[in-house]
């Protein structure tokens, strides 16, 4: 599997006629990820104005588009000018099982962190499946809600992304919001998950019960030296899904 990378899409600058393109072209692939995808909601994904950057990433499997990555900067109503770092990531279901969209991250991850080496930052996601989830916090350093730690201290930045995301909140735990969209899962992989030993897994069906029916949750992890080092170290690292 390899990726092809598109050019650095900035809201001020892109012209019509590109954002069109790559909105096309995004938008195609994306409506055989999710369920029930509004074009408008695409499209302001790719280019929202609160946003004062967005990357996009093909990943492509025998020179097909099978994946997709979105990744915003914003700034945050934060001491210390805070930023965040917001991926959004979809794979189709033939391509799940090998974290091929590591390098990706990684790459984005060192990038943000050096952008501006003085600001408070975080990365942050709001997972709408299980499987990315679990790739996420077998990866990150430090991150939160997790099985191995609760929101704490990190909630008000959960609340602060929810509020600068546009998601409503739902069900009972404070990181899970209603996004409109569903993954497409392959048939019984959704049951799969459920029943899956993993503790990550279990984890997130608990909080996230209905996450095949467009519910996801936020995840954030600080952009500590600590965190960005292990991190990257284990973004780089081949693993399995379900290990």
């Amino acid at each position: 599997m390899k990726t092809a990378r598109l050019k650095t899409l900035e809201p001020v600058r892109v012209t019509a006629h590109n954002r069109a393109a790559l909105t096309e072209r995004s938008y195609a692939l994306a409506s055989q990820i999710f369920l029930n995808l509004p074009a408008a909601s695409w499209e302001k994904l790719i280019a929202n104005p609160r946003a004062y950057k967005t990357r996009i990433y093909f990943i492509q499997l025998g020179g097909v588009d099978c994946g997709i990555a979105v990744f915003s900067y914003f700034p945050l109503d934060h001491p210390m000018r805070a930023q965040v770092l917001r991926a959004a990531v979809g794979m189709l279901p033939n391509a799940r099982g090998e974290n091929t969209i590591n390098p990706i991250i990684a790459r984005e991850n060192l990038t943000f962190f050096l952008s501006t080496p003085f600001s408070k930052k975080y990365f942050s996601s709001v997972f709408l499946g299980p499987v990315m989830y679990h790739l996420a916090t077998k990866v990150l350093y430090d991150a939160y809600p997790s099985c191995h730690t609760d929101g704490g201290q990190g909630q008000s930045v959960i609340d602060e992304c929810i509020a600068l995301f546009g998601f409503p909140r739902a069900g009972d735990h404070p990181a899970v919001v209603s996004t409109g969209l569903a993954v497409r899962f392959q048939d019984g992989e959704a049951d799969a998950i459920r029943t899956s030993s993993s503790p990550t897994l279990q984890f997130y069906t608990g909080i996230n019960p209905d996450f095949d029916k467009g519910n996801g949750v936020v995840l954030v992890s600080p952009h500590t030296h600590a965190n960005v080092f292990f991190s990257t170290v284990n973004l780089l690292r081949k693993r399995k899904v379900y290990k």
